[in-house]
């Protein structure tokens, strides 16, 4: 089964985040006060490795202006 995830970026760092994840709040939280920012990118992914690997081939660089969302 597919879960939502966004992303949590600083620097040279990507975390993959599930959304469906019952901490997930803590850790986006947690995340965001050491400094990590959350592209406007989502994807549907099996697990975190499938999430992060559609991430890096889908260059959400190019489009961090406006939400992208790869299912």
């Amino acid at each position: 089964m597919n879960k939502d995830f966004i992303f949590l970026v600083h620097k040279d760092v990507v975390v993959p985040q599930s959304l469906e994840d019952s901490d997930a709040g803590e850790i986006i939280r947690a995340l965001l006060r050491q400094g990590f920012y959350i592209p406007p990118f989502r994807i549907c992914a099996e697990d975190s490795t499938q999430a992060l690997r559609q991430f890096q081939q889908s260059s959400p660089g190019k489009s961090i202006g406006q939400e992208v969302r790869v299912c």
